[in-house]
């Protein structure tokens, strides 16, 4: 059953001139009639998807995600601060290179020790997860780099890399049209810009976008790396402030790509006049949208599969002309 929520109902704008948007899909039909992205667009074999989460949230928001906007991708890898699997997927735990003295003694590492624990004498980890927030939060910066690193290990040399949180939605055929005019033997570094002491960098839940070419200078043939940053991160706030100090040491500089990559969700996106007048992203593609709940990502992919043209960028001006008209 559908919310009734503010942000749901802003969503529903898209969902004008598309008459079927709400049918039911029948629980036994086949997967080709349902999945019209995965039946009719391009190949995704040299993009590889990794989503970043933590064990203190992972059942909350991982399972919609593959079964709606992640759901065609071929190659997905999932990191988190515990090894465990969901479902099909392993989920890699993004911090077992961490620095020793890190990972046995610092603080900042209790929750994640805990949480070993836990693994190791089979206790249910549900218990801490009102108690987990800041906790969660102080161990997650660490996971960036780290990721980064063991992504490479994992799987080097595809094309492109797409890093996301387990509340970020992809558009994926905006997202494929507008890979397919980058060039990733180049060193690209996309993110939408947010800022720590004047300095830009890619926002980690707007997704960070990174060719095959700025990776491998970033991990190829250079083991350990991201545990050489630890110290850096632990005097930080932001993980991915310092992975763009990390891929910068490397000669890897960061390009803004807002507002495709961006951190709204349906409800917060300035479709109209603002201090741009809409300008800058009026006619853009939405690539990204972030904070998306289990439901929401439910109602983007029904709107992604009635579409009748899947193969048709979606576009900020698209929500408003069909609420208009």
């Amino acid at each position: 059953m559908y919310s009734d929520s503010p942000e749901v109902k802003a969503f529903l704008t898209w969902s004008k001139g598309e008459p079927n948007l709400w049918r039911k899909t029948p629980l036994d039909a086949p997967l080709a009639d349902t999945d019209q992205y995965c039946k009719f667009f391009l190949d995704s074999k040299d993009v590889l998807i990794v989503v970043k989460t933590g064990a203190n949230e992972i059942h909350d928001k991982l399972p919609t995600q593959l079964l709606t906007g992640l759901r065609c991708y071929q190659h997905i890898l999932i990191f988190s601060d515990r090894e465990q699997r969901i479902g099909p997927f392993v989920v890699h735990d993004a911090l077992r290179n961490a620095s020793d003295i890190l990972k046995t003694q610092d603080p900042d590492f209790d929750y994640y020790r805990t949480l070993q624990d836990y693994k190791g004498n089979g206790e249910d980890k549900t218990s801490l997860r009102h108690k987990s927030g800041k906790a969660a939060w102080n161990l997650d910066k660490y996971k960036f780099l780290h990721m980064l690193e063991e992504t490479w290990n994992l799987r080097p040399h595809r094309k492109w890399y797409i890093f996301i949180e387990a509340d970020t939605y992809l558009v994926r055929t905006n997202l494929l049209l507008w890979l397919e005019r980058q060039d990733p033997s180049q060193l690209l570094y996309f993110g939408s810009p947010t800022y720590v002491n004047g300095e830009a960098f890619a926002h980690g839940g707007s997704g960070v976008v990174l060719s095959g070419a700025a990776l491998s200078k970033f991990a190829n043939g250079d083991p350990g790396i991201a545990a050489r940053y630890d110290a850096m991160v632990k005097s930080e706030s932001f993980g991915d402030y310092v992975l763009m100090k990390a891929l910068r040491d490397k000669g890897v500089v960061f390009s803004g790509r807002w507002p495709m990559l961006q951190a709204e969700k349906p409800a917060t996106i300035p479709f109209g006049p603002g201090p741009d007048n809409g300008v800058r992203h009026w006619c853009q593609p939405i690539v990204t949208m972030h904070h998306i709940t289990p439901e929401e990502a439910c109602v983007i992919w029904d709107f992604e599969q009635q579409r009748k043209s899947p193969k048709v960028c979606i576009r900020h001006y698209r929500p408003w002309k069909a609420n208009a008209s």
